[in-house]
């Protein structure tokens, strides 16, 4: 296909900023529209001088002698596509003086288009710190302090009732010879008002990364505060066994006896629960409170003689549960659910996902079994529906909840977003991926781990309106989107998107039992702080 000069076309490229960590290599997508052949026109990638360019094609051969030397040896076509009309920049070795706006320019003798797009080089900080800081006179102050960000983050600090008190706070920021950005945030605080959440995150869009740090009540010592939380534990633990009791000589059947030793295990389970998270507010109480060792020594002994308890009853109670039921089919979930850990495994259920090709974008290709996905640089002619994205690279399951728990897990490329949408969210146009506009989304360039994780576990609760992310490889939990807004009854649909057209992403099969809720129950335990994602 060659071009006349009267010919018009368009330049398209991404309406959202391309997003990557330094030291990795990204494409810049930019194309044209239609897809004819780019061979005999100029193509010139820019970022802020016109006269220097990123790259420049011309006469059929790269231009060097304008190329800025900044970006040489770094900076490439694809050539082999230029007959198609892709003319996207790849850019490998990010630093962090990448960071800015691209111009994506494409000229012929009489006509020439250009298009902005947007690369994001970032860097997440270190989770914050906070310590007490007494400038001066009878002022006590908190600074909370995080480095190795890029660019400048947001700092926001909030009160105990969730209000926004970040205008009383005084933040600078200082720069290291990496250019890498520390923050120091400082709030003046009093001791009848002693609840605050520093959270840093980052201010580039989609999704709004972060981290957070609370700090309970406890870090000024209140006055016997651990004793009535024990006190109000171990009365509840009482309480809960005497009710045991009296149900368990009232009851005939021993099936329905030993449900409710099982039922029981399942509330002391809770019981450990806050056990854990008493000790984790602990934790944070000032080292010069002298009976620190002391409280801690309490909160732990009660907490092994609760496990104990479980431990011991669950053994006994077990065997006689599956030999009591087995054969009665109205509750043959039971002997199931008794593998898994309580309270999670009963009620969750892995989905068996497929992708609705109705719903894909048309530069994306879906193989015929409906488990993998990835861009493709020329489109598919697709029929136009309420029901597909024509913009984003976006495509939605064939399946939907509205109501229960379910967990699937997803392979991941290097260009991916993953999660769940309401039915009612938009599908058209420019969209912004934003719990406000019905898209709960994590991705790939967020994660604060050195190594990103290339297997996600996604856990939906429809009842409890979250969902929540694992890293399967380290069996950590990645952010949990809470208070999600959707109608009662409304579907809500597994969600993918990816630009990587070298690598597949997968919808994995469904996983066993065992696998799926010992992930989701160890979050649980170990994790005691997060990250922000918006």
């Amino acid at each position: 296909v060659f071009l006349s000069f009267s010919e018009k076309f368009q330049v398209v490229g991404p309406d959202v900023p391309v997003v990557v960590f330094p030291g990795e290599d990204t494409v810049l997508p930019c194309y044209l529209s239609p897809n004819i052949s780019t061979m005999d026109l100029e193509i010139r990638w820019f970022k802020k001088n016109f006269a220097s360019p990123v790259i420049l094609f011309k006469n059929r051969r790269y231009n060097s002698d304008l190329q800025d030397e900044f970006y040489r040896g770094r900076a490439d076509l694809f050539l082999d596509e230029l007959l198609h009309g892709n003319v996207s920049l790849k850019l490998r070795d990010v630093r962090h003086s990448d960071h800015g706006q691209y111009t994506c320019l494409v000229e012929s003798t009489e006509h020439y288009e250009d298009t902005q797009i947007n690369l994001g080089v970032r860097a997440l900080g270190s989770q914050p710190s906070v310590s007490l800081h007494t400038p001066g006179g009878d002022q006590t102050q908190l600074l909370c302090r995080s480095e190795g960000w890029f660019p400048e983050p947001a700092v926001i600090w909030t009160d105990r009732d969730g209000n926004d008190v970040t205008s009383l706070s005084n933040t600078t920021v200082e720069k290291d010879s990496q250019e890498f950005l520390s923050v120091s945030s400082y709030i003046r605080v009093k001791q009848e008002s002693n609840v605050f959440s520093c959270m840093i995150r980052s201010v580039l869009p989609e999704p709004d990364w972060g981290s957070q740090l609370h700090i309970p009540r406890d870090f000024f010592p209140g006055p016997l505060g651990w004793m009535v939380s024990l006190f109000l534990i171990v009365t509840i633990v009482v309480a809960a066994s005497t009710l045991l009791v009296i149900q368990w000589r009232r009851m005939d059947k021993t099936s329905l006896k030993l449900l409710s030793v099982y039922h029981f295990c399942c509330g002391l389970q809770h019981v450990n629960e806050a056990i854990l998270s008493a000790l984790q507010r602990l934790s944070l109480v000032p080292q010069g409170e002298t009976n620190r060792l002391c409280i801690k020594l309490y909160f732990i002994l009660f907490f092994i003689l609760v496990h104990l308890t479980i431990n011991v009853l669950l053994f006994a109670v077990n065997p006689l549960l599956h030999r009591e039921l087995g054969s009665q089919k109205q509750i043959s979930v039971l002997p199931y659910s008794l593998l898994c850990p309580p309270d999670v495994s009963c009620f969750i259920s892995t989905a068996e996902l497929t992708l609705d090709p109705d719903t894909a974008f048309c530069y994306l290709s879906l193989s015929e079994d409906g488990k993998k996905m990835r861009w493709k640089v020329l489109p598919h002619v697709l029929p136009d529906n309420p029901q597909r994205f024509d913009s984003l690279s976006c495509v939605l399951s064939r399946e939907s909840f509205t109501l229960g728990r379910y967990y699937w897990e997803v392979e991941l490329n290097d260009l991916w977003r993953i999660g769940v949408t309401r039915e009612s969210a938009e599908r058209k146009g420019g969209l912004t991926f934003s719990p406000e506009k019905g898209y709960w989304v994590l991705e790939c360039d967020s994660s604060h781990l050195t190594v990103l994780p290339r297997r996600v576990g996604v856990y939906l609760d429809i009842e409890e309106r979250k969902v929540s992310f694992y890293s399967v490889d380290s069996r950590t939990h990645i952010y949990t989107f809470t208070d999600m807004v959707f109608n009662q009854g409304e579907k809500i649909y597994p969600f993918f998107w990816t630009i990587d057209e070298y690598n597949d992403l997968v919808v994995l099969p469904p996983v066993s039992c065992e696998d799926h809720t010992s992930l989701i129950q160890e979050e649980k335990v170990t994790h005691s702080s997060h990250h922000e994602y918006t």
